[in-house]
């Protein structure tokens, strides 16, 4: 009976100390941290406030500085389409995952508007101690809408309006 109790003690130890693993489960449900880019930290994102325009975040993103965007969306939203180079941190998963972030880099959240996702994340940062953290004011949607660069549109590229029978010009059928 000592000897099943032993038994009993230890792997009852082992298994809270994890033997030398690491036992949260933030690292596995955590994002790979990516970088937009790999050139300087932007300065024009040092503004009061917390929402950020996209005129501002975009030649940032378009020069390759260096910063994270977070999609504070559900997953299945980020793999539908996304902003290229993001990484899906649900709004709601973020606060387990503080610790897999470096807190030295800029980080922009974005949902799809208005800012209830984004946000949220953004506020999760800042009460954990990340000092460099705005919000992506007009959203994915805006985003997308612009051309800029998504996952199912990587290259960033408007598509052009095909005319339609009334504004093609090969088409000579007016009255005169």
């Amino acid at each position: 009976m000592k000897q099943f109790l032993s038994y009993a003690v230890a792997i009852s130890v082992l298994s809270l100390v994890g033997c030398g693993e690491e036992t949260s489960e933030a690292s596995a449900d955590c994002p790979e941290v990516v970088y937009v880019g790999d050139g300087d930290e932007p300065s024009s994102f040092h503004t009061g406030g917390q929402l950020l325009g996209i005129d501002v975040i975009y030649p940032a993103y378009a020069s390759g500085d260096k910063f994270i965007i977070i999609d504070a969306r559900p997953p299945l939203d980020h793999n539908l389409h996304s902003i290229k180079n993001s990484i899906s941190l649900p709004y709601y998963d973020v606060e387990k995952c503080v610790d897999a972030l470096p807190k030295d880099v800029w980080y922009i959240t974005y949902c799809a508007c208005p800012h209830n996702e984004s946000q949220y994340a953004a506020d999760v940062l800042e009460e954990n101690g990340f000092s460099k953290v705005k919000v992506l004011d007009e959203g994915y949607i805006e985003w997308r809408n612009r051309g800029y660069p998504t996952t199912d549109n990587p290259d960033g590229i408007l598509e052009e309006e095909t005319p339609g029978p009334a504004d093609d010009p090969s088409d000579d059928s007016s009255e005169d």
